[in-house]
C-alpha cells in the first residue's frame, strides 16, 4: 500500500509552511485526495511536485491571489 500524508506531515517532509502546502493544493499544484472531510497526499506525488513535475513553472505559483492568505 502506498503511504498517504497529512498536510502538516507534507509540511515536515518538504519543509514547507503548511500554509504553502494549503495554497499550492487550493492553486492545483499539490495532488492531493479527499477521504470524507481529510485531505491525504501521496508521498511519490509529493516528490515529483517538488522536483518540478506540476503544471506550475519553478518557483511559480498558478493561484497568485491566494499567498495573500
Amino acid at each position: 500500500m502506498r503511504r498517504m500524508m497529512t498536510a502538516r506531515e507534507v509540511s515536515e517532509y518538504t519543509q514547507i509552511p503548511i500554509r504553502t502546502i494549503y495554497n499550492r493544493t487550493k492553486c492545483g499544484d499539490l495532488p492531493c485526495y479527499r477521504i470524507g472531510r481529510s485531505i491525504r497526499y501521496k508521498v511519490e506525488e509529493i516528490d515529483m511536485a517538488m522536483k518540478g513535475g506540476t503544471h506550475a513553472k519553478k518557483g511559480e505559483t498558478r493561484c497568485r491571489s491566494n499567498l495573500a492568505d
